[in-house]
C-alpha cells in the first residue's frame, strides 16, 4: 500500500541474461522511474526486457558494471550501487549494476550494506573503502564488490 501524494522512485536492473530495454508505458529507457501514488487508484509499472546484450557504447563512452559475490564468490543481487560526479549523485542501480561513463571523466562508484551482507573489499584491489574513484576507462570495465555475510 503506498501513502497517497507521495513520490516513489523505482528503480530496475537486469538479471542474468535478461537486460533491461525500457518501461512499456513511456518507451522510456532510464533505468529510474518517479511516480506519484494517488489515492486508491491501482497503478503499475511494466519493465520490458531482452534476452541479448546491449549494442557496444557510442565512442568517447565505457560501460562499467558492478557486481557484488559473497567470499566464495557466490553472486549477490539486489545491493545498492551509487555512481557521483564532482560530488553529485548521478545514478543508482542495484547490483548486478551498468553504468555508461564518459572515457577519461573522474566518477566514484560505492556500494552499500544490507541486512546480512557487510562489504568486504574491492576483488581486484583489496581496498576495503566501499566507494572507490573510476578515472580513465576505455573499454568495458568489471568492479566486483565482495560482501561478507554475518549471520545473528
Amino acid at each position: 500500500m503506498l501513502d497517497g501524494g507521495q513520490l516513489y522512485t523505482v528503480s530496475i536492473s537486469d538479471y542474468g541474461s535478461n537486460y533491461f530495454d525500457h518501461w512499456q508505458d513511456s518507451d522510456s529507457s532510464a533505468r529510474q522511474q518517479t511516480v506519484t501514488a494517488s489515492g486508491l487508484s491501482v497503478m503499475s509499472l511494466i519493465a520490458v526486457y531482452r534476452s541479448t546484450p546491449l549494442p557496444p557504447p557510442p565512442p568517447g563512452q565505457s560501460a562499467l558494471t558492478v557486481t557484488s559475490v559473497d567470499p566464495s564468490g557466490n553472486a549477490i543481487t539486489g545491493l545498492y550501487t551509487t555512481l557521483s560526479q564532482n560530488g553529485g549523485l548521478i545514478s543508482t542501480d542495484f547490483t548486478a549494476s551498468a553504468f555508461m561513463l564518459s572515457d577519461s571523466q573522474p566518477y566514484v562508484v560505492a556500494v552499500s550494506n544490507y541486512g546480512q551482507f557487510v562489504f568486504s573489499h574491492w576483488e581486484d584491489t583489496g581496498s576495503t573503502s566501499s566507494s572507490r574513484e573510476v578515472t580513465t576507462l576505455s573499454s568495458a570495465t568489471d568492479l566486483v564488490a565482495v560482501y561478507n555475510i554475518i549471520t545473528p
